[in-house]
């Protein structure tokens, strides 16, 4: 599983946050007919998600 950031390339206190969480960065891709660095941050898929039950 994976979520997945798109930030303004001149956006630098965003580039600074992603990385503060964690993500990891991925490169440059066109998004919304801009280009726009991308994040993401993956979690293992045998990791529980959810409350406990």
């Amino acid at each position: 599983m994976s979520l997945v950031a798109v930030v303004d390339p001149g956006n630098e206190a965003s580039h600074r946050l992603m990385e503060r969480l964690g993500m990891t960065y991925i490169g440059i891709e066109e998004h919304y007919d801009a280009p726009c660095v991308v994040y993401a941050l993956h979690k293992a898929a045998t990791e529980k998600t959810g409350p406990e039950k």
